[in-house]
């Protein structure tokens, strides 16, 4: 199904994603790793950092696209959190 889009920075995509409890979601859905590469050396991350990208599935339909750097000891680097790309809430497709 094709949904409206609608562009929004980062801040409006960060805050939409704690204010309707995201993280909680991931547990439920179906993650594919489309991503999984060493980061950018601007991101300032430890030796042996990963950066990735996941597409994240409600059955066949894609709700979520998150990024995260997975630290060498299995911990999220940077904030600790996934951050948003794209969030399909309430019909809408949120994207920066």
């Amino acid at each position: 199904m094709k949904y409206p889009a609608q562009r929004v920075s980062s801040e409006v995509l960060q805050k939409l994603w704690r204010d309707r409890n995201c993280a909680a979601r991931l547990e439920h859905l179906r993650l594919e790793c489309v991503y999984n590469a060493p980061p950018a050396a601007i991101s300032n991350q430890p030796p042996g950092t990963l950066s990735q990208v996941f597409k994240c599935y409600d059955g066949d339909e894609k709700v979520m696209v998150v990024h995260r750097y997975l630290l060498p000891d299995g911990r999220i680097g940077a904030s600790g959190q996934f951050d948003p790309k794209m969030l399909l809430l309430d019909g809408i497709v949120y994207y920066k």
